[in-house]
């Protein structure tokens, strides 16, 4: 399977800045268009974290091209932003910029977590890497970071190498790679 976590940079100024019902608004239309680009590249939608978002692609149906999906869709989530600022720009709402990563590999899918509440989600290795490559991006000046998973799994997409690193919490390295357009 694949993940891909997504977070606004800088989310907590544009709150401090705006007022309560058009942050609200703000996120609302922000969350939709991307839950929109998701679904039309096959993933399922995970959660929302205030405004983060976690998608995975691979179930509850199979899919073969699960890694290739998910990096078109994180580029298409790009793509967007020029005409969503647009539109913000015209509320005098501020501009919004992304950083996502995505990582391939074994992970548990299901119905998760307490006997008080469950979710139908993803957790794992690959899961956990996958948010810390989201939390690289914005380092690397990257919208999109993959990891050597991923980059594997689409072996015939462009890519730019970016570095070879460890990430809090892993013993060891993984070369992160950045998906071009082509």
């Amino acid at each position: 399977m694949t993940v891909l976590f997504s977070d606004v940079r800088d989310f907590t100024s544009i709150a401090e800045q705006m007022p309560a019902a058009a942050l609200a608004e703000l996120i609302n239309d922000y969350l939709s268009i991307m839950t929109d680009i998701i679904r039309q590249y096959r993933g399922t939608l995970d959660k929302y974290i205030g405004d983060a978002v976690v998608a995975f692609w691979g179930a509850p149906l199979a899919d073969p091209l699960h890694a290739r999906n998910a990096v078109a869709a994180a580029l298409a989530m790009q793509a967007v932003l020029p005409e969503l600022n647009r539109r913000l720009a015209g509320h005098g709402w501020p501009a919004l910029h992304i950083g996502i990563g995505i990582n391939t590999g074994s992970m548990v899918v299901g119905d998760l977590g307490s006997r008080h509440r469950r979710a139908y989600t993803v957790l794992g290795d690959a899961v956990n890497l996958a948010s810390r490559l989201q939390g690289l991006s914005a380092q690397y000046a990257a919208g999109v970071i993959i990891g050597e998973s991923t980059r594997l799994a689409i072996a015939d997409w462009p890519c730019r190498l970016l570095d070879r690193v460890v990430v809090r919490g892993r013993s060891a390295s993984v070369s992160i790679y950045e998906p071009l357009d082509g």
